[in-house]
């Protein structure tokens, strides 16, 4: 049996401080990114849109969110 890249039984296996994605073809045909981060401190954030950058332009806009938050709640 072979181990799937995304997740085991649902759930995402993405490590932390890491990026997984895998390239799919939804019900219309159109292709898509299925993008996995999952941030140090354990946050899972997931995206799917049609190329890995903007997947990752999301995740860099996720991150940046959250240090601002984090910076205001010193």
């Amino acid at each position: 049996m072979t181990q799937p890249k995304m997740n085991l039984h649902g759930v995402s296996i993405c490590p932390a401080g890491e990026e997984n994605y895998e390239r799919y073809k939804d019900f219309r045909g159109k292709w898509l990114y299925q993008y996995d981060y999952r941030d140090t401190d354990g946050e899972l954030f997931s995206v799917a849109m049609p190329t890995l950058t903007e997947c990752r332009m999301r995740r860099d806009k996720w991150l940046n969110q959250k240090i601002a938050k984090a910076n205001n709640n010193q």
